[in-house]
């Protein structure tokens, strides 16, 4: 029995792929990029000039067909101790009926500190299905 075991163990462990990756999560020139269950690629991007941000999301399609798309940007400050707060008049948000969404916005006169930006994506598919998932740039620092 215990050889029969070992025998199938064996089997198990030559099918199971071993990665180093993660196809669910990219990190490509700085750009978080996510794709999830509904195969929507879903990408947060911030960059940091001078003491201006600039924030970019959006979202592509996959192979379900999408009723709409919301996105909901918010740049974060780290205050220490991996936790984040929310910078004043930097939350946006947009709404599409379509298989693509874009968003960009800006902010300037950004403090010294260390940055993030955060979107969460809300994906209506048109079978009545919805997924909602939280993107989180990489940081920036300004100094």
């Amino acid at each position: 029995m215990r050889q029969l075991l070992a025998i199938m163990l064996s089997g198990v462990m030559v099918l199971t792929p071993i990665s180093d990756t993660d196809d669910s999560f990219i990190e490509n020139n700085n750009t978080i990029v996510v794709n999830d269950i509904g195969t929507s690629e879903k990408v947060s991007d911030l960059s940091i000039s001078s003491k201006t941000a600039v924030c970019k999301s959006s979202c592509r399609r996959g192979a379900e067909p999408i009723k709409s798309i919301t996105a909901v940007q918010t740049l974060e400050k780290n205050n220490g101790n991996g936790r984040y707060s929310s910078v004043k008049n930097a939350k946006w948000s947009k709404t599409v009926n379509t298989d693509f969404l874009s968003l960009r916005n800006s902010i300037d006169q950004l403090s010294v500190g260390t940055y993030r930006l955060k979107t969460v994506f809300t994906v209506y598919y048109k079978d009545g299905k919805s997924e909602t998932i939280t993107v989180y740039s990489t940081e920036k620092t300004v100094k």
